[in-house]
């Protein structure tokens, strides 16, 4: 089976911080990493929404909203030490990546709109 590379590099994205997550402190596990985890999930859905629902441009809407969220959540958790700089530089070039193939799948559900 021929995956998109956005389906890809997102499952990628959600096991790498799905194991960095489970390493955070018992505090930090009940509040930063279930944030994370949280919204790297609803980001997984969202793409996965968007190539069964009709309004695909509101599915798409919020995986572009839960890429911006984790990007701040993941700085959150660098500058609380909980990812070291190689990890948050790690797993921000993979969200940048991610971001930038929602944005080409918007332009062009905007075009046969």
């Amino acid at each position: 089976m021929n995956e998109s590379p956005l389906f890809v590099k997102t499952y990628d994205i959600l096991l790498w911080l799905h194991n960095h997550t489970a390493h955070y402190s018992k505090l930090e596990r009940f509040r930063l990493a279930k944030r994370i985890d949280d919204s790297v999930y609803r980001l997984y859905d969202s793409i996965l929404m968007a190539t069964l629902d009709e309004n695909k441009k509101q599915q798409l809407l919020m995986a572009d909203f839960e890429v911006r969220k984790l990007t701040v959540l993941c700085r959150l958790a660098r500058d609380t030490k909980n990812m070291t700089m190689n990890q948050y530089a790690f797993i921000s070039e993979k969200l940048v990546e991610i971001g930038k193939l929602i944005h080409g799948w918007k332009l062009k559900v905007d075009k046969t709109a």
